[in-house]
């Protein structure tokens, strides 16, 4: 009888508000900027039953099932991901990320305590969800649609029905989930405008400082833009089409993985 043997995540659990860190067989302390707190526990988690296989990457450790085999196109993608995010935002992130590639199609992905999980090799809107989070779903699905969500074509607009106005930007902060198709084109354009116009080091600060709520959320923008969100909204509603002809930043790319990984 074939025993299978068991593999565990070795997950290092924070309090900071990027999500928890992962490293499958990294020791040591990691290093986080923007004043980050190191690590405080680690805890084991066992995988699931049909996880028996490894790869490993310079920057990542796959987990997948004995039947499946990786896309060596998307390891390298993802790769290249994890290089541009890093240098777009002067962030540190983990030097080996645990990534279970699920062998249940339509499954889709997400990102749980400390690793992705996703149906495909390279899911570059939860690997952003995984870098940079926030407590904000409106912020925290923003950055994930123009700098993750290749579906939508990253950078170019989506929804074009949808119209810009301030009311329903405030709205979508508040309750994302209200009307979320329409919620996602107001972040992602509205995440893009912030990037453009004030940079990523603010932006990183907005989304470490975030709070769920509108009200706290408000204060957030004053503190770092040191305008209200009002006073922001009615400058990004005019400056549309300014930000249609800004360029992605260097290094950006489309990759989908629903596509590649059939041929």
């Amino acid at each position: 009888m074939k025993l299978r043997r068991k593999i565990t995540l070795d997950i290092v659990v924070t309090s900071c508000l990027v999500n928890p860190l992962v490293f499958g067989d990294l020791d040591g302390k990691v290093s986080l900027a923007q004043g980050i707190p190191k690590y405080t526990s680690r805890e084991k988690r066992e995988l699931p039953a049909w996880a028996t296989q490894k790869h490993k990457t310079e920057h990542f450790i796959y987990y997948f099932s004995e039947q499946d085999k990786p896309n060596l196109k998307s390891l390298e993608a993802q790769e290249k991901h994890y290089e541009f995010f890093k240098k777009t935002f002067q962030i540190e992130v983990p030097q080996q990320i645990s990534y279970i590639k699920s062998p249940i199609k339509g499954s889709g992905g997400f990102v749980r305590r400390g690793y992705i999980n996703s149906q495909w090799w390279f899911h570059p809107h939860e690997a952003v969800h995984f870098y940079l989070t926030s407590r904000n779903k409106f912020l925290r699905e923003g950055i994930a649609e123009a700098f993750g969500t290749t579906f939508y074509q990253g950078f170019r607009d989506f929804g074009k029905k949808t119209e810009i106005n301030s009311e329903k930007l405030i709205s979508a902060i508040e309750n994302f989930a209200k009307n979320e198709g329409e919620s996602r084109y107001l972040a992602n354009n509205f995440v893009r405008w912030l990037y453009f116009k004030e940079g990523s080091a603010k932006l990183v600060s907005l989304f470490r400082k975030s709070t769920s709520d509108l009200k706290g959320t408000e204060k957030v923008f004053l503190d770092v833009y040191k305008r209200n969100l009002q006073t922001l909204a009615e400058q990004w509603i005019n400056e549309q089409e300014w930000l249609s002809k800004q360029q992605p930043p260097e290094g950006f790319f489309i990759y989908k993985p629903w596509t590649e990984e059939k041929k």
